[in-house]
C-alpha cells in the first residue's frame, strides 16, 4: 500500500518524490496492483450468526433506562438475506431488541418476543413464563444475579398485560401495522 511501512515510497521528501516521478502531496493509502492503482474500502460487518457484545455510551442517548452495553448479532440466511439484531440492556433490569424494517426502527421488549415465540396453552395461568424461566436460568439455578434478571424480564412482561401469546402476537402486530399495511 502507498505510504505504508513497507512502501518504497515511506520517508521520501518532496523533491525525492518528484524525482521519483510521484506526487509530492501524495498521501497515500490505495493500492499499486500490477501498475494500477486501486482503492479498497473498507467495510465492517460482524460475522454471520455470532453474537458480538460491546458497550457504547452512545446508546444512552436512545432513552430512558438505556445502559451502554448491548449484543449484536448479524443473521444471515441460506439465500444470504441479512438482518441485524441488537438486543440493548437498560439499567432497569429489562432488555429490548431493536431490529430495522423498511428503514423503520423498532424497539421491542424482549419478554414479548419470548412469549411470542413460545408455544402456549390457552391458559393465563403463567405456566409459559415458568417455561421461559427454566430454559433462560437453565442449569444456572444458584447464580442468583442471572435469575434477578430473568425475574425482572417477567415482571416487565406482566406490566404491559400481556399473558399469553395470542396477546404478545397481537402486540407485536400493532407496532409493526404500519410496515405491514394489507396484511390481516
Amino acid at each position: 500500500m502507498v505510504r505504508s511501512q513497507n512502501c518504497n515510497l515511506r520517508g521520501l521528501s518532496e523533491e525525492e518524490l518528484v524525482r521519483k516521478r510521484e506526487d509530492m502531496h501524495e498521501w497515500g493509502g490505495y493500492f499499486i496492483v500490477n501498475g494500477n492503482e486501486r482503492l479498497i474500502r473498507m467495510l465492517i460487518m460482524n460475522k454471520r450468526n455470532y453474537p458480538v457484545a460491546f458497550e457504547r455510551n452512545s446508546f444512552m442517548n436512545r432513552g430512558r433506562f438505556f445502559s451502554p452495553y448491548a449484543v449484536q448479532m448479524r443473521c444471515v440466511r441460506e439465500d444470504m438475506f441479512a438482518q441485524t439484531l441488537t438486543i440493548h440492556y437498560l439499567t432497569d433490569g429489562n432488555c429490548v431488541m431493536k431490529f430495522i424494517y423498511q428503514k423503520q426502527e423498532f424497539l421491542v421488549p424482549v419478554y414479548v418476543l419470548l412469549k411470542a415465540l413460545a408455544p402456549t396453552t390457552q391458559s393465563n395461568d403463567g405456566s409459559t413464563d415458568i417455561n421461559i424461566y427454566n430454559r433462560l436460568v437453565k442449569g444456572y439455578f444458584q447464580n442468583r444475579q442471572i435469575a434477578d434478571k430473568v425475574e425482572v424480564l417477567l415482571a416487565d412482561g406482566n406490566k404491559l398485560g400481556l399473558y399469553s401469546q395470542e396477546q404478545c402476537l397481537a402486540y407485536l402486530g400493532s407496532r409493526l401495522r404500519t410496515v405491514l399495511e394489507g396484511l390481516t
